[in-house]
């Protein structure tokens, strides 16, 4: 009887496991499968990612390297549940991280597809530049956003990323496009990315939005479908480790 609620217990764990709130993007330079990289803007070393579905909790950092002594101070991005984002023009968020000046800033806006930085400033595919889709300000809502990072490291790197409560994208009704289609910043088992960094990066507002972001380079990492990782709930793994202390005990019992 153990033996059958111990299996009953890992079982429900790993069933539980599979549909975990928070999904990780984990990639490392030499160890990960390459995507389409580019390393204008600095040299990527490493680059991590989260969203968690209960708590619409979204974060991701990037650690790069001088490359011909170039570092990025900003980027944009956009990620998607699978796909690759670019010609999706009403489904996902695309972020602006400016790290140009003293505090860091983060700007979102609702994406138009473009192979190009443009959806700050026009928020459709349509003809023509539209009203851009502004969805979410740290000048404005800074209480939105845990941490904002544009660090210059010991031994020479820059991590530069955010961590943010993103219920208001998740909630966001987009200004063009079919709003069921609407993803925002959500991910889950696979992730598509797109996610340009920029260096030389000169930008100014207006009324807490983007109205420049002009650089001189640009990289990029770009692909589809990179697998995730799952982070059970801690319920999950009090299960598992109850099931797992229940085969041991029975094991030793005999």
């Amino acid at each position: 009887m153990k033996w059958l609620i111990s299996s009953a217990l890992v079982t429900a764990a790993a069933a539980s496991y599979a549909t975990a709130p928070q999904y990780n993007f984990e990639w490392i330079r030499g160890i990960s499968a390459n995507p389409g990289i580019n390393d204008a803007a600095g040299k990527l070393l490493n680059a991590n990612g989260s969203f968690n579905t209960i708590t619409n909790t979204f974060s991701w950092y990037g650690t790069y390297q001088k490359n011909n002594g170039v570092l990025p101070q900003g980027f944009w991005l956009a990620v998607s549940p699978g796909k690759n984002p670019k010609g999706s023009n009403d489904e996902l968020a695309i972020f602006y991280l400016d790290g140009s000046k003293t505090k860091p800033e983060v700007y979102v806006y609702g994406y138009n597809g473009f192979d190009g930085n443009t959806s700050y400033k026009d928020g459709s595919k349509a003809w023509g530049t539209q009203a851009p889709d502004r969805v979410l300000s740290s000048k404005l809502n800074p209480s939105d956003f845990f941490d904002i990072k544009v660090k210059n490291n010991a031994d020479g790197t820059r991590t530069l990323g955010f961590t943010m409560n993103a219920s208001k994208i998740q909630s966001h009704t987009p200004k063009y496009g079919n709003p069921t289609n609407w993803t925002g910043a959500a991910f889950g088992d696979k992730v598509g990315i797109w996610w340009h960094p920029v260096s030389s990066l000169s930008t100014s507002t207006t009324n807490g939005y983007l109205s420049k972001f002009s650089y001189h380079k640009q990289g990029w990492f770009d692909g589809e479908n990179f697998t995730t990782t799952a982070t059970p709930e801690p319920a999950t793994m009090v299960a598992l480790g109850a099931g797992l202390l229940a085969f041991a005990r029975r094991r030793r019992s005999k």
